[in-house]
């Protein structure tokens, strides 16, 4: 890979909320990255980079937390009870 980067992290505080903005230079071209943390397995991300029309959205989930929801899910299809915050 060719070029240079440059990243740094920071903690803002918007809104009366902490949030994560990581903020990075790839070969001069400045992108900026927002990460706010939605639950225990789910962080919600934001990417700007100069030039776009509009900023890019995107969902970060911890590894093996979608397929616990989805098996809870299906189970509560299926008529089975389930616990608020925990499985069957």
């Amino acid at each position: 890979m060719s070029g240079s980067a440059v990243e740094r992290l920071v903690e803002l505080q918007r809104s009366g909320t902490t949030s994560a903005e990581a903020l990075a230079f790839f070969d001069a071209l400045p992108i900026d990255d927002v990460f706010r943390r939605v639950d225990e397995h789910t962080v919600l991300g934001l990417m700007e980079l100069r030039g776009m029309p509009a900023p890019f959205f995107f969902v970060l989930r911890r590894a093996g937390a979608a397929s616990r929801r989805g098996a809870r899910r299906r189970r509560a299809r299926a008529g089975a009870s389930v616990r608020p915050g925990g499985d069957a």
